[in-house]
Formats: structure tokens, C-alpha cells, sequence
């Protein structure tokens, strides 16, 4: 069975535990009422994890509950989101006095947090490359510059001394991100750095798929827009990329995020002020 994540939300940007979608008790069962978005693959999806608010009277991280949802449940509108380069894997989902039995609470009532933050644990490794249990399309693999060398012998282009740059250039960051899954995942199962670590895999497999994608740009030049030197099997992989480029920016939690938790959690640095710190939720004000 296909499980998905419900857990942004139209207008929460990154500040997850800020969400609005609420839960409330109704005897012996849960009533739904709200919006999440960005929710990948939730069309095919048997269930879905939903972080919803049951306590609006404690601070925002602690009135929030984990709820297991079945996609099929009466009420939840399911819609598919288009982008740029075609893909439809996005979703936004819409609920309406949906209704779960109590045992559809995962871990406690208003102790949602602590599940979703081991959560989104799994889902920066995953997208760093580092999780054991991530599976299908990944971000840019490794090492693996094949594509670019490819690219550029197929446009005549491999003994142009800054073409080769690029691709020495490319090649050595993937090699860096190697070392660093390596160096951080041995780090956090041995006890010397903390698992917030993970977001230091994150961040710089952001900047690694930036920088692979843009170096195909660099290599195809105008060429990149079309399908003229696409791989065999896969047309138009280095405009889709570009296109895609900024999406890395936030899979897994926005690069500002893992800056932030690295800079805290791993650095030990001040955390960041924030206006809404130690007050109850239903006195933090909201933009209309």
C-alpha cells in the first residue's frame, strides 16, 4: 500500500507547525475540516499521514496531532496540481467534516509534533539521497556524470576546455555529496553527530542537482530547450531539469530551513526570533 504526506498547507510556507487544519472531537470520533497541498503522489495513495490542530489554547508545536487517513474517506477532495513542465504528481487535498474513528490518531493526542518531526527526519535523508528506505526517482545521482559527458561529445563540444571544466566541476561535487552521505549517515548511527545533521546532506544535495542541472545548460546552450540531444528514452531531460531546478530549493523543507536546523540543532547557534515563540495559538495573529 502507497502512503502519502498531509502535511503543508496553502498558506503555511515552511512553518509547518502553523497550520490551520483542525481537528476536533466528536464523542468517540475525529472531524476534519481544512486544506494541504504539495502532497506528492496522494492521487494513487491508499492512505495518507494528516498533521492536523486539536488544542488551539497551547503554542503552536504542541496542539498539533497525527492523524492515519484513508483518500477514500467521505468528504476529502483530492486534486491534482499541474506544473511548468507537464507533471501532475503534486496534489492538493480539500477537507470537508471528514470523519476518522479514534484509533486514527498515530502516537498521542497533541503530541503530533514529535511524530512529524521524526518524520521529517526520513524525508531529508530520503531527499538527500541518504535514507535506506527511499525508493523510485531520486535527486541527481552521485557521481554519475554520465549525462553531461554524453551531452557533450553528442554536440561536439568535449575537447572545449570550458566544457570540460564544467564537467570536472560537476563531477567533483558529486563526489563530495558521496563522501558526505557517507561521512554524516557513519556520524549520526555512531552517536558523534546529532540526526538534525541530516539537514547538512539535504542542503548540499540541493546545491548539487542546481549545479547539474545548470551544467547541461551550460553545455546544450539554446539547444537545451529542445529535443534534438535529449537522451534515447527520455526527451527532454535538460530543460525539464531547469525547469525543476528550484524544486530542490524545497523538497524535504525548504535550503533556509536546513540552514536554520543546522545552524541550531547542530552548530549550536542562537535560534532565530520568531514572534509566535511561547504564545498559544489562538492568540498568534494571522494574515487574512
Amino acid at each position: 500500500e502507497f502512503l502519502a504526506q498531509f502535511l503543508s498547507e496553502p498558506k503555511g510556507g515552511s512553518d509547518l507547525a502553523g497550520l490551520t487544519t483542525k481537528a476536533v472531537l466528536d464523542g468517540d470520533r475525529w472531524i476534519l475540516n481544512g486544506a494541504k497541498i504539495w502532497s506528492s503522489g496522494a492521487y494513487a495513495a491508499s492512505y495518507a499521514l494528516c498533521l492536523a490542530r486539536t488544542n488551539w489554547e497551547v503554542t503552536k508545536h504542541r496542539g498539533l496531532t497525527m492523524f492515519l487517513v484513508p483518500t477514500n474517506a467521505e468528504g476529502l477532495t483530492i486534486q491534482q496540481i499541474r506544473q511548468a513542465d507537464g507533471n501532475i504528481e503534486f496534489c492538493q487535498e480539500f477537507f470537508d467534516d471528514v470523519v476518522l474513528p479514534a484509533d486514527a490518531v498515530v502516537g498521542q493526542v497533541d503530541g503530533g509534533w514529535d511524530v512529524a518531526s521524526r518524520q521529517l527526519v526520513h524525508e531529508r535523508n530520503a531527499v538527500g539521497g541518504a535514507s535506506p528506505y527511499a525508493s523510485g526517482a531520486q535527486i541527481h545521482s552521485g557521481g554519475d556524470i554520465s549525462r553531461l559527458v554524453a551531452l557533450a561529445r553528442r554536440t561536439g563540444q568535449m575537447d572545449d576546455i570550458r566544457v570540460r571544466e564544467d564537467i570536472g566541476e560537476a563531477r567533483a561535487m558529486s563526489l563530495v555529496h558521496d563522501q558526505l552521505i557517507a561521512r554524516v549517515t557513519s556520524g549520526i548511527v555512531s552517536g558523534s553527530m546529532p540526526p538534525p545533521a541530516g539537514s547538512i546532506i539535504r542542503l548540499l544535495s540541493a546545491e548539487n542537482s542546481w549545479l547539474q542541472a545548470d551544467m547541461a545548460v551550460r553545455i546544450a546552450g539554446s539547444t537545451g530547450a529542445t529535443e534534438g540531444i535529449a537522451d534515447e528514452g527520455e526527451p527532454g531531460w535538460i530543460g525539464r531539469d531547469y525547469l525543476l531546478r528550484q524544486a530542490w530549493s524545497l523538497a524535504g523543507g525548504s535550503t533556509e530551513m536546513a540552514r536554520n536546523i543546522i545552524s541550531e540543532r547542530v552548530l549550536g547557534m542562537p535560534r532565530e526570533f520568531a514572534a509566535d515563540r511561547d504564545v498559544p495559538f489562538n492568540q498568534v495573529k494571522h494574515g487574512r
